[in-house]
């Protein structure tokens, strides 16, 4: 019976030795569709026996290691991910296009930068500006210190003088640490795609490896005490763009520290009875986990909500007037950094107006919820699981999976503010 869904495995080409390499045969990644079969050419040559060894379930070769990982990846991920990126009826040339990127400068001696922008490219495909933001930012700053960058050149050494050179630029730890992230990204696809061997890998994966070790930034919390808040939150505007601040940064304290870009997304199908209920943007394509955050509409949130609707026309309306359906994704990302850095620049007043003798921004209110949750005697069960953190940059900023008291005992304790 024909397969109606297309599969794939690897095929060890026994018929044929390889005239180069004695002893030696190739693998080829066989495709069955509909009674139709592929196949196509690896860059990859075993003997007999080491076919044999990367079947066994007690392989020990390391060098056999790295290429079954590799033969997992084609397919297991890419094969699948290919498969999602089709439109249908699938067809083998689609299919060919798709997995081996024929349409993309893909090349086994493609330099970091040209995978860098294949990655960047693909990352704006799929609508994930703030991302390929990100990686390009990373890359120009690779550039100016490298202008040509080889996989093979990617070694300690290189990653401490990057180190070291934004350093002395001012750069802040967080900020060096984020943009080697997105290196060991750029050198893990490529391992993953054959370029280059794993045994070169130069980030630290154990505890006295010799290799380099990513730093975690100073994660100084920066949060508004309860006297302060009280004051900020009496403070008499002198702008309606002082009020429209103000309350979209209370908003998101109020909400448990819900970042601005939800807060925009925010659609009337997320308000269920007396609950606003979402999937934070930051997890929805996870494949672990798109966790569900909920929390209590207090009597301060609908006040906000009160002032700033738009008049309801189906479930899938945005709750505030910053976001438009069939909005790009780049204009997304455009409207929430607008009012962002609006929000940022009143607040900036305000704090200057009120002798704080510093200036918050948006970030300050996810970490004013949590500190004012601790200074109020919360649990570390209830804190944990509404900022969900996983580590010291990564944090979660919602109430999940407490029941309903748990919630409204979260609720009245920010409306005492």
């Amino acid at each position: 019976m024909a397969i109606k869904v297309p599969t794939a495995f690897i095929f060890f080409d026994s018929r044929h030795e390889l005239k180069t390499q004695t002893g030696k045969y190739a693998l080829k990644l066989n495709v069955h569709y509909m009674g139709v079969k592929k196949r196509y050419n690896l860059p990859y040559h075993l003997t007999k026996d080491e076919w044999q060894k990367i079947n066994s379930q007690k392989l020990k070769d390391t060098d056999l290691k790295d290429i079954k990982t590799k033969l997992d990846f084609l397919t297991g991920k890419k094969f699948e991910d290919s498969l999602k990126q089709i439109d249908e009826p699938f067809t083998f040339s689609k299919f060919e296009d798709i997995f081996f990127e024929k349409n993309l400068p893909v090349q086994k001696n493609m330099d970091v930068y040209s995978l860098y922008q294949t990655y960047i490219d693909k990352l704006k495909q799929d609508g994930r500006v703030g991302n390929a933001q990100i990686y390009s930012t990373a890359m120009k700053t690779f550039q100016e210190q490298r202008k040509k960058l080889n996989f093979n050149d990617v070694d300690v050494e290189f990653l401490q003088s990057y180190e070291k050179e934004m350093l002395s630029k001012g750069k802040s730890v967080a900020y060096i640490s984020m943009n080697i992230r997105t290196l060991r990204s750029i050198y893990y696809q490529a391992i993953s795609l054959g370029f280059i061997n794993s045994v070169n890998y130069p980030f630290s994966q154990k505890a006295n490896d010799k290799k380099y070790k990513i730093k975690k930034g100073n994660n100084t919390k920066k949060a508004l005490n309860t006297e302060q808040l009280s004051i900020l939150k009496n403070y008499i505007v002198k702008t309606p763009a002082q009020q429209k601040a103000l309350d979209f940064w209370f908003f998101s304290f109020y909400s448990n520290g819900l970042n601005f870009k939800d807060i925009c997304r925010l659609q009337y199908k997320n308000i269920i009875g007396n609950k606003i209920v979402l999937i934070r943007a930051k997890t929805e394509r996870s494949t672990n986990s798109s966790e569900t955050i909920q929390f209590i509409i207090i009597p301060e949130i609908q006040a906000i909500i009160d002032q700033y609707a738009n008049p309801i026309v189906s479930t899938e309306t945005y709750v505030f007037d910053i976001l438009k359906q069939g909005i790009t994704p780049q204009k997304e990302r455009d409207k929430i950094q607008s009012l962002t850095r609006n929000t940022n620049k009143h607040l900036k007043n305000i704090c200057n107006d009120l002798n704080f003798g510093f200036s918050i921004t948006t970030g300050w209110a996810r970490h004013s919820f949590a500190t004012f949750l601790k200074r109020s005697g919360s649990t570390i069960e209830v804190i944990g699981e509404a900022l969900g953190h996983t580590n010291v940059i990564t944090t979660r900023n919602y109430l999940s999976s407490f029941d309903d008291g748990a919630l409204q005992n979260t609720a009245n304790l920010l409306s005492q503010i």
